[in-house]
């Protein structure tokens, strides 16, 4: 990942089929902003805003599910 240490700033990896996806393209190129723009006639906020909610909600999703359990030891794994 020699790019991280070549560009000062946040550098981030595409795999190939969305690097060759002209919406998904134009929607990492266009970077950060605020509200909602129009990529492939769907509305979209930008990609670090998305990415991050998704990681937040899935984070609390888990640990909503895990509030039920017992948190005492057992010999069966989860």
């Amino acid at each position: 990942m020699i790019a991280n240490r070549l560009f000062r700033g946040p550098t981030v990896f595409v795999e190939g089929p969305y690097m060759n996806d002209r919406t998904a393209y134009a929607w990492i190129q266009a970077g950060e902003y605020e509200g909602k723009r129009t990529f492939g006639g769907k509305e979209r906020e930008n990609i670090f805003r998305e990415y991050a909610d998704q990681v937040a909600e899935g984070v609390i999703e888990r640990f909503r599910t895990l509030s039920g359990r017992s948190t005492a030891f057992t010999n069966y794994s989860p």
